[in-house]
């Protein structure tokens, strides 16, 4: 039995350089045959927030007011920001970006992270998933540049270097060699750190990985500590996937009037299954549908209907609805039904879900075209989290790869919440936390959390050591996260993410 290679972090990043032109130029393409700039009034007053080529040739630069902008370049041509329709472009990439990979953050307008672990099954390599990336946003008309790495800074960096091609790719633990000779603007410092770092007569990213972490605390302080690691290639930011929070809903109107509770709920029914398929396009669901039923004598009554986690079930919906409207006393017949979904979640199909009630086995699988490689994953009896699932290649077809079929009901001790409901990282990310006495504080770059535990789980003194302390932490944002330190290296990891 071959196994299949580890996961390793990977993060896809997507920019359209100069976002707020190249809005000015999708609704006008003439535009760019004149200095351009976009600001955000026409006042002499107002600032200039972006410029295109032409304009920057000419010696114009975001940050001088139109006033000057005009004196240096007569011919300029000022366009008002529109903030809507930059949004409204920004979201249409965005969910091109979701049928893509289910794990996908929106940075800031035209700027997008996308995790590129664990998506062998679909894209043979990162080269492979680049141009899939490029082939589905080249009909926007917008430019991109892209970047692959080992996570978010060094993408960003990759795809802010890009010269011939719109894709650079960074090799796994290639990081430090990539950034070595690049200059120190990517580090996106403040000017007062600039100045400083010139009078050190530091100009690449290698000089400053070169100078020692703490000589860099010393002259920085914390933000030295956090620019020594990113230097060496060393980002630990979370990947924060964006929750879309836009509500889809469909209505119907009934001739005549109706009471009987079968008739609502199968309306339900039909509404709202093409609403969650809408969805499951993007990788979306949904915990929460409200029916609202409006009645013959023009009142309205609103049904909330709730699940335990993001789901794409009808049938879920429904019998929840049931039990709901068993208890329902109406004032009137119902002559309209609209079914609305308020929140949207996204579903993350990348990472394992860590269950224990799955047994070892594998179902039968058919012939993939394209020469894709099939893995499925194997359940194994063991104590960490990361290692109680693998990926394999079956050994045959429709064979399986083991005849026992017992399931694994050994009790987790390591966390509060559902383990049902914890999707792991394969393999656990490091992340920066700061402590006291071995409690988390802040994680990254969260410092309001709400934390739970510790839970102690060690062992392995007959194979490989293991001494590990858990903690659930819950984010501002109410996304959960469950993290651990590991006492052997005094370094903490996360886990993984509840649903």
């Amino acid at each position: 039995m071959s196994l299949a290679p580890p996961i390793y972090p990977r993060v896809a990043c997507v920019r359209v350089p100069n976002f707020q032109v190249e809005v000015c130029l999708h609704e006008n393409r003439r535009l760019d045959n004149h200095p351009l700039a976009v600001a955000e009034s026409n006042l002499d007053s107002a600032e200039i927030l972006a410029v295109n080529t032409k304009a920057a040739d000419s010696g114009l630069f975001a940050g001088l007011t139109v006033a000057q902008g005009h004196t240096v370049s007569p011919r300029l041509k000022i366009q008002v920001r529109n903030v809507d329709t930059e949004i409204e472009q920004s979201n249409d990439l965005y969910k091109k970006l979701q049928g893509l990979s289910p794990f996908v953050e929106e940075a800031e307008t035209g700027l997008f992270y996308l995790d590129a672990a664990g998506l062998g099954f679909l894209y043979k390599d990162d080269r492979t998933f680049a141009g899939e990336i490029v082939s589905t946003l080249k009909p926007s008309g917008y430019p991109i540049m892209l970047g692959i790495a080992g996570n978010k800074f060094v993408a960003r960096v990759a795809a802010e270097v890009i010269t011939d091609d719109c894709f650079s790719i960074v090799s796994y633990n290639q990081e430090a060699d990539f950034l070595k000779p690049l200059p120190i603007k990517h580090l996106r410092l403040s000017q007062e750190i600039m100045s400083r770092m010139d009078d050190l007569g530091l100009k690449t990213i290698g000089q400053l990985a070169s100078i020692p972490a703490n000589e860099m605390t010393r002259r920085f302080g914390s933000q030295g500590a956090a620019l020594a690691k990113l230097a060496r290639g060393d980002d630990t930011a979370f990947f924060d996937p964006n929750e879309p929070t836009e509500s889809v809903s469909d209505t119907v109107w009934l001739t005549p009037p109706i009471y009987q509770q079968t008739i609502v709920i199968a309306q339900v029914e039909q509404m709202l299954a093409p609403l969650l398929e809408q969805l499951s396009r993007f990788s979306q669901g949904c915990s929460t549908i409200d029916v609202t039923l409006f009645l013959d004598d023009k009142n309205l009554h609103t049904i909330p209907v709730s699940v335990e986690q993001p789901t794409l079930s009808v049938t879920v919906f429904t019998r929840q609805l049931q039990l709901l409207m068993e208890r329902l006393k109406l004032s009137a017949p119902i002559e309209g039904i609209r079914v609305t979904i308020p929140q949207i979640a996204a579903l993350r199909a990348e990472q394992l879900p860590l269950n224990d009630g799955i047994p070892a086995g594998v179902a039968p699988l058919n012939d993939l075209p394209d020469n894709h490689t099939i893995t499925v994953p194997v359940a194994h009896d063991t104590f960490l989290p990361e290692q109680r699932f693998t990926f394999s290649t079956p050994l045959k077809k429709y064979k399986a790869l083991t005849q026992d079929k017992t399931p694994m009901n050994r009790r987790c001790v390591y966390a509060l919440g559902t383990i049902g409901g914890l999707r792991l990282f394969q393999p656990p990310r490091a992340i920066e936390v700061t402590e006291d006495h071995r409690k988390p504080i802040t994680v990254g770059y969260i410092n309001r959390l709400e934390v739970a535990g510790p839970w102690e789980l060690s062992g392995g003194w007959w194979s490989e050591r293991f001494d590990r302390l858990y903690w659930e932490v819950q984010s501002a944002n109410c996304r959960k996260y469950l993290i651990f330190l590991d006492r052997l290296t005094s370094q903490w990891f996360v886990q993984g993410v509840f649903d």
